[in-house]
């Protein structure tokens, strides 16, 4: 669990900022991660259907989590397959994809120029924010974070981006199950 929450929320900085500050939506993709805190891996997909819907979804040999963010609606749910329910709750950030965007919107950001990972040109930044270190390098040509290494305390975090396409994904994979418990929280 602990990769998981490491890895969302070094993912939910790079895609989220004030919402009075951005314009656009992610573009197409379907992104596979490998996450990584300590020992513990767990991989995570990462799609967005280029109409500001992005859906991530995370797995270990013990559990699966799904969560949409609807930037439109300004919405996030938390899908709970097990328990056949689904948390909304407001989204109060918009979009980030790039690198220079995180710059302008992050307090003390390095540009750290850009370089070829795994075949993709990407460009770096690295932050701190309420006591966590992140790097960062993002193919902005795509808007993928290729990526992320994030240190708090004596937690390191990483995700690295194993795959990825810009094939529009089923349409399917952003609906919210309709025989789900809907719980909104404020």
């Amino acid at each position: 669990m602990k990769v998981l929450t490491a890895a969302s929320l070094a993912l939910f900085s790079f895609v989220s900022i004030s919402s009075s500050q951005a314009a656009e939506y992610p573009k197409v993709y379907d992104a596979n991660y490998e996450c990584q805190a300590g020992a513990s891996k767990t991989s995570m997909r990462l799609t967005s259907d280029g109409k500001g819907k992005v859906r991530s979804e995370s797995k270990t040999s013990a559990y699966k989590m799904v969560s949409i963010l609807d930037y439109p609606a300004k919405t996030t749910y938390a899908i709970m397959d097990a328990q056949k329910s689904v948390m909304k709750m407001p989204l109060k950030d918009a979009y980030v994809g790039t690198v220079g965007e995180v710059l302008k919107t992050k307090k003390a950001a390095k540009d750290l120029g850009t370089k070829n990972i795994g075949g993709r040109l990407c460009r770096g930044c690295s932050y701190t924010e309420k006591g966590t270190d992140t790097e960062m390098w993002v193919d902005e040509a795509n808007q993928l974070l290729v990526k992320s290494n994030s240190k708090t305390g004596n937690m390191s975090t990483s995700m690295t981006l194993i795959s990825a396409n810009t094939n529009a994904p089923a349409a399917a994979l952003f609906d919210i199950p309709k025989n789900y418990k809907i719980t909104a929280l404020q």
